[in-house]
């Protein structure tokens, strides 16, 4: 179901910050500074036996979700968050993607992001939905997007056993 789908995406997410999963030697990322799309393919692949898809860049990737999974209008638990990479003004604006943690409805500061951090090279909790909006939709000026994956894309999701 799709909230069991959800659920097994966040607990690998959890799981992979808690763990302290790297993204230090992940190929062409720069040293793990350019791997968050890498990095939330690597928790897809973990917890539901393959990738999402498009590759390293959140431009890509974005195709991919608009395509292929469903999008929200609101955040839920265990979904993908994305701020595509785009030209804005003329000028290319890199973008950013996670997957929503535990979401809290009545405030956006507590609702939690988990992605990777460029400056550590690793997997963390490393925003709230509240200051991503504030980096990517005020001060970057792209678009905010929320998409479940689609249960039926990932049919051995449910023999995965996440720790």
């Amino acid at each position: 179901s799709q909230a069991d789908l959800n659920s097994q995406f966040l607990k690998m997410a959890v799981k992979m910050a808690k763990d302290g999963f790297s993204s230090a030697d992940a190929p062409g990322t720069d040293g793990g500074n350019l791997a968050c799309a890498w990095a939330v393919n690597q928790c897809a692949s973990k917890a539901l036996g393959k990738q999402i898809g498009g590759g390293l860049a959140t431009a890509n990737m974005v195709v991919v979700l608009r395509n292929k999974h469903n999008p929200t209008t609101k955040p839920i638990a265990g979904a993908v968050i994305i701020s595509a990479s785009a030209s804005v003004g003329g000028k290319w604006t890199i973008g950013h993607v996670g997957v929503l943690g535990k979401v809290d409805p009545a405030d956006e500061d507590k609702t939690l992001i988990y992605s990777n951090s460029s400056s550590e090279a690793k997997f963390m909790q490393n925003f709230t939905l509240g200051r991503w909006r504030t980096k990517y939709a005020t001060n970057k000026k792209l678009k905010v997007e929320f998409f479940e994956l689609k249960p039926s894309l990932f049919p051995g999701a449910s023999d995965i056993e996440v720790g």
